[in-house]
């Protein structure tokens, strides 16, 4: 080539992913109650529950960006003192960077957290139980983000202790403070 001749343009290749060789699925189950109106720690702009739909939609991000996005799929509970909103389980690809995970756009109410693991553990199985997971390693992790306030919390470490009978099933927490 000489110092004269344009050169070509770069050819833009987007990020390798792999083939899909297990399956993880995340159920997001966020605590819609009252008390995640209140502000988060750290914070004066942004409620708990706000901040846990912003960690959400972090998570998903960076699963998306991953080269085994493919691997990767999410679920969503929102409860306060029942479940408010299910969203069923979905590739983390497809999932829309613009969606709101902000768990009170529907509703608030009082905190059983029971409540939105029992739905959780039904996503989860339902996951686990598809006849995709006889092909592929599977396992679940429910992630349940809450500022710790309930009113059963007895009925809550019993199920807890019921799901991680389960070694398929993870159950993970993040703490929202004021």
């Amino acid at each position: 080539m000489t110092p004269h001749e344009p050169q070509a343009e770069p050819m833009i290749i987007g990020r390798p992913t792999e083939s899909r060789s297990f399956r993880q699925q995340g159920v997001a189950t966020l605590d819609a109650s009252g008390s995640m109106t209140e502000s988060a720690a750290g914070t004066a702009r942004q409620t708990k529950a706000a901040a846990a739909g912003t960690a959400l939609s972090e998570l998903i991000g960076r699963l998306k960006v991953s080269a085994r996005c493919q691997n990767f799929f999410m679920a969503e509970v929102d409860f306060h003192d029942r479940v408010a909103h299910a969203a069923p389980t979905r590739p983390v690809v497809d999932i829309d960077d613009f969606d709101s995970f902000d768990p009170t756009r529907f509703g608030t109410g009082g905190t059983a957290i029971a409540c939105g693991l029992e739905r959780a553990h039904q996503l989860a199985l339902d996951f686990l139980n598809d006849p995709a997971a006889a092909e592929l390693p599977s396992s679940s992790v429910i992630l349940l983000l809450t500022d710790g306030e309930d009113f059963q919390p007895e009925r809550t470490i019993a199920l807890a202790d019921k799901i991680r009978e389960d070694p398929r099933i993870t159950i993970a927490a993040a703490f929202f403070a004021t």
